[in-house]
């Protein structure tokens, strides 16, 4: 059983032509380093498309958040609204294996590119082949979508460093964004990383159990 995540950029179009090469620099670096999060196996379809592969299923929702809040906190000051991707996370079986991502197939990638096709108004959303498991994902996923889609570029950097393998103190992160370590705490508290974490937790204890 694998973890495929698919996405498109929200409302590409409207991105400045001058930071479209910015964009890709920046969803391209953040899918190599989701690495430490799982095996990767990448790409980036048409620009404003991209698939990945996960052999550690469990990681995908962390992979996911990771993808979306780097994406906010690399907004250019220019933008008029943050960047962000919709992304749907397909958990089943991989019963080809191509040349790469794109030409594999099976029921993780057809429940991935299904959920992401059935998507509106959402940025995030789950599937599998458990109705049970998809029903508390659905909730669960709802809530946590809610949460980071109202992030600020701020929020979303603090957020980001939580979702890495190597995870770097309050201190560290305030020097990297030049302000205090209690600033810090404060846009850790406020964008709700620690329930965010908890979602983690729950989300590969789910997975493990569908492995079972």
């Amino acid at each position: 059983m694998i973890g495929v995540v698919t996405g498109d950029i929200v409302n590409s179009t409207n991105i400045s032509v001058s930071d479209r090469d910015r964009l890709l620099s920046v969803l391209n670096a953040l899918l190599v380093n989701s690495v430490p999060l799982g095996e990767r196996d990448s790409a980036i379809f048409r620009g404003d498309s991209f698939q990945m592969k996960l052999s550690q299923p469990g990681q995908a929702a962390r992979v996911a958040l990771s993808i979306r809040s780097g994406l906010m906190h690399n907004t250019p000051a220019g933008e008029s609204a943050l960047w962000d991707a919709r992304i749907s996370v397909g958990i089943g079986e991989e019963t080809y294996v191509g040349e790469d991502v794109g030409k594999s197939d099976g029921e993780a990638f057809r429940l991935s590119g299904q959920r992401l096709d059935d998507m509106k108004d959402a940025r995030l959303s789950f599937l599998s082949s458990s109705d049970f498991v998809n029903e508390e994902l659905a909730i669960e996923g709802a809530f946590v979508d809610d949460i980071v889609s109202h992030w600020s570029r701020n929020q979303a950097f603090v957020a980001y460093q939580y979702f890495q393998a190597d995870v770097p103190t309050q201190q560290a992160i305030a020097r990297k964004m030049r302000v205090t370590a209690q600033r810090i705490n404060q846009l850790y508290h406020t964008a709700k990383v620690p329930l965010i974490l908890q979602f983690l937790v729950r989300f590969e204890n789910i997975v493990t159990s569908l492995l079972s």
